[in-house]
């Protein structure tokens, strides 16, 4: 299947949250104007690495050693300091400086976002974090080939900026429990290797601390690396997309809070928006590549909403393994090359054999066999008989039924 701007998917950022990126692609813009949609647009296009529940299961239990990167005193940037995530939504932190040590507890949490994906947050919680302002929670990101994770942070400036830096491990540095006796966590090994409170220096003690390939981990925000660690620069690339949009059409797809159905055909690409939990499609979003051919166009059918994607962006979706129902029948369908009959018509009279790449062929009683095309669309399957001008649909649940499929392969 040709490369036609699949970049398409990219939803970027849901309903809600991606509403923002008209703004940035508003024409005629100019002057402050101009520069307000370019601030909006750099901030839509973050998508944490992972789902919020990745990152609950990453940190409860284990200890995030960082540095903060974003502090204006070296005092404070250069020396490492460790957060241990209790699974009750506690956390004990210790924070070294070149002047001594400080601890604290407070509070910690994941949270799923419309437009960031997951953000997250330690110590005030507070409000429920606002699609449009990252307030205290920030977005998140995992390196499972390091084990580093960091967070990103948006600035005065209309940029992101790195705000904490470093890594997940199981063991609580020997260092920093000399630096504060009184919160070494209850039970927790000591990693009597890491004795330095210098972050590069504790670094280098254990290398094989980190957390690396943590499970779940493989089902990463395609792009979700984080944009002030890639200097604001293009995240996926061309041939990364290529291969994850080819490895999950058909397939259900989430990210946030949302859940879709990537529909890539000839006759047009689609994004399927599914109502809740369920399996129903609730609109069709049709995907058209912009002139430049710098992004994609999302234009919604049940609903007056055009969103843009700029190519090169995270798509702020994952994988949920599904294959989507509609799709999972007609791969048995091709795959069983079986003539079956179609609700509504004689069985004796008419075959259809639904063939790879969209064919069809057509067998009659009277020994004719006749050509066609088969897509799916808006959530339905799409039938076209050589010498009928008209197609014919069928709703994907009634055809299983009808043909005797269950779900099983």
């Amino acid at each position: 299947m040709p490369w036609r701007l699949r970049a398409v998917m990219a939803l970027a950022g849901r309903v809600a949250g991606a509403a923002a990126l008209l703004v940035a692609a508003a024409a005629g813009a100019s002057g402050a104007a101009e520069d307000a949609a370019s601030a909006e647009a750099n901030m839509t296009r973050q998508k944490s690495s992972h789902e919020a529940p990745f990152f609950k299961d990453l940190l409860t239990g284990r200890v995030w050693v960082y540095q903060m990167l974003s502090a204006e005193s070296p005092d404070v940037r250069d020396y490492g300091s460790a957060a241990y995530f209790h699974a009750d939504g506690q956390v004990t932190i210790c924070t070294s400086t070149g002047s001594g040590a400080i601890d604290n507890t407070g509070r910690w949490r994941v949270v799923p976002s419309e437009m960031f994906v997951t953000l997250f947050n330690y110590l005030a919680p507070g409000e429920e974090p606002d699609p449009a302002q990252v307030k205290s929670h920030v977005p998140i990101f995992y390196d499972p080939a390091t084990g580093q994770l960091h967070s990103e942070r948006w600035v005065a400036d209309d940029t992101w900026q790195v705000f904490l830096r470093g890594w997940v491990q199981e063991s609580w540095p020997a260092g920093l429990a000399a630096a504060c006796p009184e919160l070494t966590p209850a039970g927790l090994p000591l990693n009597t290797a890491q004795q330095s409170l210098v972050f590069w220096q504790l670094m280098r003690e254990d290398p094989k601390s980190p957390v690396r390939g943590f499970p779940g981990s493989e089902r990463a925000i395609p792009g979700g690396t984080g944009l002030a660690a890639a200097g604001h620069q293009p995240t996926l690339p061309a041939e990364e997309l290529r291969g994850w949009l080819a490895a999950n059409n058909g397939m259900v797809v989430s990210g946030g809070m949302l859940r879709y159905v990537l529909a890539l055909g000839p006759r047009g690409d689609e994004v399927w928006l599914l109502e809740g939990d369920s399996d129903k499609v609730l609109d069709t979003i049709r995907l058209v590549p912009l002139e430049d051919g710098q992004g994609v166009a999302l234009q919604f059918t049940a609903a007056p909403i055009r969103l843009l994607y700029s190519l090169g962006y995270p798509l702020g979706l994952v994988s949920t393994g599904k294959r989507y129902g509609a799709f999972a029948l007609m791969d048995w369908l091709v795959e069983r090359a079986e003539p079956v009959a179609l609700p509504f018509m004689d069985r004796e009279n008419v075959g259809f054999r639904f063939l790879p790449g969209g064919n069809l062929r057509v067998g009659t009683r009277g020994g004719r066999d006749i050509g066609g095309e088969w897509w799916l669309s808006q959530g339905s399957l799409h039938v076209l008989v050589e010498g009928i001008e008209t197609a014919n649909t069928f709703e994907w649940r009634a055809l299983a039924r009808h043909v005797g499929w269950s779900g099983e392969r």
